[in-house]
């Protein structure tokens, strides 16, 4: 027989391994598991995109002084209007390599 613990632990990997969904089951602590489950994963989304990212392909005009570049999502981004890509929300990182 297992405890409380194991078993609760056993329901946890259950809802994770095989991404479970609450309608799936009428255990309501399984119900509750993937709440929690999902907002980790909405929580984790959220995160990585406000740590902020280098534009890929960066390309500077020396002339005007402008800067251009791609977000991750593919939209392109400007050094001087964009902190935050438009499109996805990503924060964008202008820093220069040193």
């Amino acid at each position: 027989m297992m405890n409380k613990y194991e078993e609760a632990w056993k329901k946890i990997k259950y809802v994770t391994n095989y991404n479970v969904r609450a309608f799936d089951d009428d255990d309501e602590e399984i119900k509750v598991i993937q709440e929690l489950v999902d907002k980790v994963h909405y929580y984790k989304k959220l995160e990585a995109r406000a740590t902020p990212m280098k534009p890929i392909d960066i390309k500077h005009d020396k002339l005007d002084g402008f800067a251009f570049g791609e977000c991750k999502c593919g939209t392109v981004v400007d050094k001087f209007e964009n902190e935050f890509c438009n499109r996805c929300g990503q924060a964008l990182d202008w820093s220069e390599d040193e």
